[in-house]
């Protein structure tokens, strides 16, 4: 039987893949396809010089501020942007105002040659702030929030020369705790201060970009069923979660999807498909978990189950790290792929916040191309 694994269809125009299979097929011996090669050789290395420049600009910039310093006895202020967004849940449920806590632990630390600009606002207003930010050069600009918070910071600096810093305060924190930013709010703004500006890869899907991962499947409607259930019951998101993953299971909807590149493709049904940027850990006591965050991959993950029974199977399997056993499950790292579907619009989970794209869904690895501080 031929294996109906899910196919991704690969700009370089070089290699077709499907979960668990990689083939590599010439095109053809022409001109066109030596100038696919010499296209993709020359995006290479453009690529590394690109890396290699950005990390040189970041370190000369330091050393720029250390000269004044040692010349003039004068420093340069370093400024440091934090945004926090005043309708999540996290901000409301802060200790006390965010911005006479930083102030406090500025003093308390003698942080010196460095200015913090604290606002709150509305969700509405962020975009604005951010934008006010970048305008005035700030030097970092810093998500006080979660992972869909950190994602829209991201988003509007990454082409910028600001480098994004984290105070984690969201319900998971997935990116901060893959990162080893510190989620205790001191710890957090200290990091900001003293971390060092580090190049990692993001992820993205159309004109969306992710941090963590993006899915497409029943996780996106489970996320849909909870915050419909939150409003019109409002609980705990973490339990509204579980009974929202319960009640889509019962269903157990299937997606039809296919890519139209490979010759032999078909339709493939899958309750799920996971992309992640940078390989996640599935072996039953780290799941979920990054050790790398610059790679230069994504990794898709997925299962051809078409009914409860065998997802419930696939758990068991994990449970016990033996998933490699199964026929159903396939896993693959890939730099750009395309995903196409019947439908006209997918849900999609970006970084935990759902939109709906238009297909076909387009994923790309971007190497090295966000700077954060890190500790």
């Amino acid at each position: 039987m031929r294996n109906q694994g899910l196919i991704f269809s690969l700009p370089s125009t070089a290699r077709s893949f499907r979960f668990g299979i990689c083939n590599r097929r010439f095109l053809g011996y022409g001109a066109e396809s030596w100038l696919s090669y010499v296209f993709f050789f020359c995006s290479e290395a453009l690529e590394a010089w690109k890396e290699t420049i950005t990390s040189c600009f970041l370190q000369l910039k330091t050393l720029f501020r250390e000269e004044v310093k040692n010349q003039t006895g004068m420093s340069i202020m370093k400024k440091i942007g934090v945004i926090f967004n005043q309708d999540a849940g996290s901000y409301k449920k802060l200790e006390r105002d965010p911005e006479a806590w930083i102030n406090e632990i500025a003093v308390r630390h003698a942080i010196q040659d460095v200015e913090f600009d604290v606002r709150a606002v509305p969700a509405a207003e962020i975009d604005g702030t951010i934008g006010g930010f970048i305008k005035n050069n700030y030097d970092v600009i810093a998500a006080a929030g979660g992972d869909g918070t950190i994602n829209g910071v991201a988003m509007m600096i990454k082409d910028t020369d600001a480098v994004l810093g984290v105070i984690p305060s969201g319900t998971f924190n997935h990116f901060a705790k893959d990162a080893g930013i510190p989620l205790e709010f001191e710890a957090a703004v200290l990091n900001l201060v003293n971390g060092s500006a580090t190049l990692i890869d993001y992820g993205s899907v159309n004109d969306r970009i992710f941090l963590n991962n993006s899915s497409i499947g029943q996780y996106p409607v489970a996320a849909l069923t909870r915050e419909t259930g939150r409003r019109r019951n409002p609980m705990n998101k973490r339990l509204a979660m579980i009974g929202a993953i319960v009640k889509t299971a019962l269903r157990y909807p299937v997606l039809e999807i296919s890519v139209e590149s490979a010759p032999d493709a078909e339709c493939l049904q899958t309750p799920l498909v996971f992309i992640g940027n940078n390989y996640y850990d599935i072996s039953p006591l780290k799941i979920g978990k990054r050790n790398q965050l610059d790679s230069g991959k994504l990794y898709a993950y997925g299962s051809t189950c078409t009914h409860l029974g065998c997802s419930l199977h696939l758990a068991i399997l994990a449970l016990f790290n033996k998933l490699s056993l199964s026929k159903k499950f396939e896993r693959v790292a890939f730099e750009a792929a395309v995903i196409r579907s019947k439908k006209t619009l997918l849900p999609v989970a970006v970084d935990g916040e759902i939109h709906k794209l238009k297909t076909p869904l387009h994923y790309q690895m971007h190497p090295k191309a966000l700077k954060v501080i890190l500790p």
